[in-house]
């Protein structure tokens, strides 16, 4: 269950070749970005989809800064974008703040790494080197994130 968690914790949880993150509201309420539905506060449940949750555990909130930030985000009504506006990008600006994306950080800084790499030994093969490289890029910033907990939820 999902009984230690606390506000402003921060979640991850794997969908497909990404992790799909969010941050815990408390009382069971989760807030996070999604494709075609934008920013939402759905139940711990619903977020879970069934699957393990990785938790990163908020050291110490400010709750009025969170409970503005929270409502900030939700008056914005932005468009989900992957590259500007991703669940990632949403979370950070909650937990710190500050709009960031590791995991896109790391596509981008691995196609550069691509690039060079396809001019140095093969030009042909720059489509699939470079995606290649973006795909370890992505892998590599997850598993090198760490966790406090991991929360099952049943679905």
């Amino acid at each position: 269950m999902h009984s230690n968690l606390k506000m402003g914790d921060f979640l991850y949880r794997t969908k497909i070749m990404v992790e799909h993150a969010g941050i815990y509201l408390g009382d069971g309420k989760v807030i996070h970005n999604q494709p075609k539905v934008g920013v939402t506060v759905t139940t711990f449940g619903e977020y879970a989809e069934g699957k393990e949750v990785k938790v990163i555990k908020a050291s110490s909130i400010n709750e009025q800064e969170f409970r503005t930030r929270i409502e900030q985000v939700l008056s914005a009504n932005k468009p989900y974008c992957l590259l500007t506006n991703n669940c990632e990008h949403i979370a950070s600006l909650i937990y710190q703040g500050t709009k960031t994306s590791s995991q896109v950080k790391a596509v981008i800084l691995s196609v550069i790494l691509g690039l060079i790499v396809s001019k140095k030994v093969d030009g042909k093969n720059l489509l699939r080197i470079v995606a290649i490289g973006g795909l370890c890029g992505l892998f590599l910033s997850n598993l090198s994130r760490s966790y406090d907990e991991v929360v099952f939820q049943p679905s």
